[in-house]
């Protein structure tokens, strides 16, 4: 790991200064996704925590992935293969088997 680091700080700081240079939008880009992308779900992950738990909110988080899938087969018109569907089955089972677990 911190040799992965130590490449990638050595070729960012490698380059020119004048790559960072970038239009505006960009920037504005950046931020948007930074916001939306990284800080707000943190915070609705928290805030689902919060109000139903945690051993439930890890257990829709791992919907996730699923929907996913099926979101860039509908979206991206991306196609959907059989260790996709058999990968989905296991994540479904796993799910199923957690939350009919009793402690």
């Amino acid at each position: 790991m911190r040799v992965g680091s130590g490449i990638g700080w050595a070729v960012f700081l490698l380059r020119p200064v004048q790559t960072l240079i970038q239009p505006l939008v960009i920037y504005q880009l950046s931020l948007l996704n930074a916001i939306f992308c990284t800080v707000l779900p943190v915070f609705i992950t928290m805030m689902a925590i919060a109000r139903v738990g945690a051993p439930v909110a890890s257990l829709a988080g791992m919907i996730g992935p699923v929907s996913t899938l099926f979101l860039a087969a509908w979206i991206l018109d991306e196609p959907i293969t059989a260790i996709q569907l058999v990968g989905t089955a296991l994540v479904l089972a796993g799910i199923y088997l957690l939350s009919t677990k009793k402690s």
